[in-house]
């Protein structure tokens, strides 16, 4: 399908705001280098970047020889976006600038599931608390994050892992109302999975997993630098893989959970905040059931990057991080039998870099994409893919 005009200049102007973010100060000439258009194009497209206060010149290089070049970054109070995460027991919120550094954040633990009213009347109270001047004159929109199966097209959660009242309710166009701000809905493992490629360890592999261990267990797929989704936006969904626990077939979510650590453990209210401290007392069941998830998800790991041949699997979510390396370092001793034997390159197995928040993170940089490309924003309901193709879905106010 031929591209016309304007939208070889939106694809462009990604091409070049995306390649300032990512790199260190680089010219106008290294720009247009790394994305393959001319010095000219990239100059006009800088030019304009400057006059809508995204992008800044620094000052000029200190040369070898011949005409210094001008360096060029981020414009970080240039736009600002929100980002909230919404699970079972946790409703969070941040607010970014266009750099991606946190200017404000909010967190609320919840002892019981909320309805679809209550999770409404929370984020929206949360939205209002963020969203406060000076920062609100620039605000692009509201990213949201939860659990998925999602129907991203209609906004909705597609089954009913709240409750049956949660069943097809259209959360984003309610807190796109309630708010009177665009807002972008995607899957909570996906957008922490988004999270790490722009602000934490998924910047140095282009070919990475994601687990997101929080209430269930989510899965976010990056292959060649881009968030791959699959035919019903829906793609990486680990917790749903099967394996053979207590001599069943299962869910592996139904093992490897903070629900499901907690159901085993009795934990009743805020079942993080009791594993936490019963890991930090070392005791003997918690550290059992670790061992469990450990091969599990050791087994789970593996097939999957022998499938896919990955750079990195990268372990995040809602736990501190000394149960995630705990658990990382048992996964890497119950991997070792399942390693394919000569196999050149093995796939390495880090820490999240953006902590609890690393869904909420990804979720604001729903709004950072669609400015990226387009400016002036989409129309409602429409369907969008940028140039790291992430599917980016609004409803405009």
């Amino acid at each position: 399908m031929a591209i016309n005009a304007t939208r070889a200049k939106d694809i462009n102007r990604s091409r070049v705001l995306n390649a300032v973010r990512k790199g260190d100060k680089l010219s106008r000439n290294e720009i247009a280098e790394e994305v393959g258009l001319t010095p000219p194009a990239v100059g006009n497209l800088v030019s304009e970047l400057i006059q809508e206060g995204l992008v800044r010149e620094v000052g000029r290089r200190s040369p070898l020889r011949g005409q210094p070049p001008i360096e060029l970054e981020l414009c970080p109070e240039g736009a600002y976006a929100l980002g909230l995460l919404l699970e079972r027991s946790l409703i969070a919120g941040v607010l970014v600038n266009l750099a991606g550094e946190v200017i404000d954040q909010r967190e609320l633990y919840l002892d019981l599931t909320p309805s679809p009213k209550e999770a409404l009347d929370h984020l929206t109270t949360m939205v209002k608390e963020l969203n406060q001047p000076p920062y609100s004159a620039k605000l692009l929109g509201v990213g949201l994050a939860t659990f998925g199966p999602l129907n991203l097209e209609a906004g909705t959660i597609s089954t009913p892992q709240f409750s049956n009242e949660w069943i097809q309710i259209p959360l984003r166009d309610q807190l796109s109302e309630a708010t009177g701000l665009t807002v972008y809905l995607d899957n909570d493992a996906t957008a922490a999975a988004i999270g790490e490629y722009w602000y934490g360890a998924g910047r140095q592999y282009p070919n990475y997993l994601y687990i997101n261990l929080c209430d269930g267990l989510g899965g976010g797929l990056f292959l060649n630098g881009r968030a791959y989704r699959g035919a019903s936006l829906n793609a990486a969904e680990l917790g749903h893989m099967l394996v053979k626990y207590e001599a069943r077939l299962c869910f592996l979510e139904e093992a490897v959970s903070l629900q499901a650590f907690a159901k085993r453990l009795g934990y009743k209210q805020n079942p993080l905040l009791e594993l936490e401290r019963a890991f930090e007392q070392k005791e003997e069941t918690v550290l059992r059931i670790f061992e469990e998830a450990a091969q599990l998800l050791a087994q789970t790991i593996m097939s999957v990057d022998h499938l896919l041949d990955l750079d990195a699997v990268i372990l995040g979510g809602q736990p501190s991080k000394a149960i995630l390396q705990h658990l990382l370092n048992l996964i890497q001793d119950y991997s070792k039998p399942f390693q394919m034997k000569g196999k050149a390159h093995k796939s390495q197995l880090v820490i999240g870099q953006t902590g609890a928040k690393g869904a909420a993170l990804g979720a604001a940089s729903l709004p950072l994409y669609d400015t990226f490309v387009r400016p002036a924003r989409m129309m409602t309901g429409q369907v969008f893919s940028s140039s790291q193709e992430e599917v980016v879905i609004s409803v405009e106010r």
